[in-house]
């Protein structure tokens, strides 16, 4: 009788002990996780959303994209979220099924403005902007180059398919893209008076566009980006 009791009271002691042990367990669980989700949130950044409205042939344009926008970008790309829209002033009007572009350097730049669309909508920003480098160094100044033979010599130099975006620039994929650049260009409120123009997180600002035109680029991205987390580690 006694081994009975002595049994008993040593297999309600295990019991005991192995319940206090499961709930302190999942205690300690529930609490990790929620530590860990409350780690998490505070490690997610906010980047700096980035809208760009540029013309392949407009001079202030390719000075943007080549001294401020592309060379900066390997500093800035983790902070930012990047948006470009190669249209500028340009008008589109439906013709039948199809559309007609009318761009304020002429049709070479409508073409060049097609086939930014066309490499943008394929590739991510790092391999697009070698060859959006490559081909806006090739159209600057005076001098007025072949834009196929040009597009055609960058996207051999930077590895982009040059077949794909010959295609995708003369058919109807290109003219669908550039459309879409278009109203989006079109529905900034108030209308862009100058090109490029460059909105950051969705507000307009003279200062703010003249800044990134013409000072520090770098440091005006790092700005936004720190007061858009400035309450993260709270």
């Amino acid at each position: 009788m006694l081994n009975n009791q002595v049994f008993l009271y040593s297999t309600f002691s295990m019991i005991t002990l192995f319940i206090c042990w499961s709930w302190t367990t999942a205690i300690e669980q529930h609490e990790q996780i929620i530590n860990n989700n409350h780690s998490g949130n505070n490690s997610i950044k906010s980047k700096v959303k980035i809208d760009v409205y540029y013309e392949t042939l407009c001079p202030d344009s390719i000075q943007f994209l080549l001294h401020q926008l592309v060379t900066n970008y390997d500093r800035i790309k983790e902070k930012v979220d990047l948006h470009m829209y190669p249209f500028g002033k340009a008008q589109f009007f439906e013709s039948g099924n199809s559309y007609e572009f009318y761009c304020q350097h002429g049709p070479k730049e409508c073409r060049g403005n097609m086939i930014h669309c066309c490499v943008l909508d394929q590739n991510s920003h790092d391999i697009s902007f070698p060859f959006i480098k490559c081909m806006e160094k090739e159209l600057y100044g005076l001098r007025r180059p072949d834009i196929n033979v040009v597009s055609q010599k960058c996207a051999n130099w930077t590895n982009i398919d040059w077949k794909y975006v010959d295609e995708c620039a003369s058919g109807n994929r290109g003219k669908q893209l550039l459309v879409e650049a278009g109203r989006k260009t079109k529905a900034i409120k108030p209308k862009i008076s100058f090109v490029p123009t460059i909105i950051f997180n969705e507000k307009y600002s003279d200062r703010i566009q003249n800044q990134a035109l013409y000072g520090d680029f770098v440091k005006l991205i790092e700005n936004h980006y720190n007061k858009n987390n400035e309450h993260k580690s709270e």
